[in-house]
């Protein structure tokens, strides 16, 4: 019951307090692990409730009315809902565990993958004291094009220069490539993870603002990724990007006025031209370019080192804490 519940449910906000990195002496274990997760609720619903306090180390925070009249009000976008909650739980946070170190927030439909062999509250430890806060940069998953497949899911993986990942681009999606720089229909920021030593903190969707500075001294961590997925098979991508044309990441309004004007043309601009010409074909045959993971694609993503296969275990990690979960 609760797998599926949890999947249908739009949690949309996920804080996730990480990696308190502890030095031990005599040859002990280098680094300890300690999470909690405060889950704010967008849309709160009783049963996902229930389900997730079920679990020592979730907070549930509905974001119901009662809680926005607490703070005010209820801001209209999510991304400013975003930001209001991980402000929130940072203060909240530093407040109540002060032992702690790091903390970074994820969307629910964002995962950490790295290799068996990288530990990240090690690679946290590790960083310099200068350094405040780090970035994980995205991949974003493929739809796969056999039906039934049962294999581990797909990638597209950003290369991290930035004029190489457009140069390949062209080529990797011959229509849609030069608009599209690595095929993204998200974002290709990632998320940080900041220290939370600084007076004051403001959490933002893609960055963070220490002491009345953004991202003080960023680094991107290497051999860790965002695993992103923002695609859905087709029927039930075309159900959602109404909505994320009129309330999501694909609104207008997004973009700053001085990145439009310098891009030829942004995201926005294509879907808009898209259905102008060819309604909602045009965006399937988008969809179809970028977002499926047909040979053709999967061949030309590994020639330039930008394909990846993580088998995340779903099924597995959620059995392990809702062992009567059905999908």
């Amino acid at each position: 019951m609760y797998g599926g519940l949890l999947r249908r449910q739009t949690l949309r906000f996920w804080i996730l307090l990480v990696f308190v990195p502890t030095i031990f002496l005599k040859g002990q274990k280098s680094s300890l692990f300690i999470w909690t997760n405060p889950i704010y609720l967008d849309k709160p619903d009783v049963e996902v409730i229930a389900a997730l306090e079920t679990l020592p180390q979730i907070k549930v925070i509905p974001t119901d009315n009662a809680y926005w009249s607490s703070k005010g009000a209820r801001p209209e976008n999510i991304e400013q809902r975003q930001s209001r909650n991980a402000r929130d739980a940072a203060r909240k946070i530093k407040a109540q565990f002060p032992h702690l170190k790091w903390l970074g927030h994820l969307d629910i439909d964002e995962f950490i993958t790295m290799s068996p062999s990288v530990k990240m509250g090690r690679r946290l430890a590790l960083q310099p004291p200068y350094c405040q806060c780090v970035r994980i940069l995205p991949m974003e998953n493929l739809i796969p094009e056999e039906h039934g497949y049962s294999g581990p899911e797909q990638f597209k993986f950003l290369k991290r220069q930035v004029p190489e990942r457009r140069r390949i681009s062209k080529t990797i999606f011959p229509e849609f490539g030069e608009i599209l720089s690595g095929g993204f229909l998200s974002h290709q920021a990632g998320k940080v993870f900041f220290r939370l030593s600084g007076d004051k903190i403001i959490p933002k969707i893609h960055s963070v603002i220490i002491d009345g500075e953004k991202s003080p001294s960023e680094r991107t961590l290497i051999g860790i990724d965002l695993a992103h997925f923002h695609v859905k098979p087709w029927e039930d991508f075309k159900n959602i990007y109404s909505n994320r044309r009129t309330k999501g990441s694909y609104r207008d309004g997004l973009t700053s006025e001085k990145k439009r004007k310098n891009r030829k043309l942004g995201l926005v601009t294509l879907f808009d031209q898209l259905e102008a010409r060819e309604g909602i074909g045009g965006i399937r045959r988008l969809f179809d370019e970028v977002c499926v993971a047909t040979l053709s694609l999967v061949e030309r993503l590994t020639e330039h080192d930008v394909y990846r296969t993580v088998d995340m275990e779903f099924s597995r990690k959620i059995f392990r804490y809702f062992d009567q979960a059905t999908f």
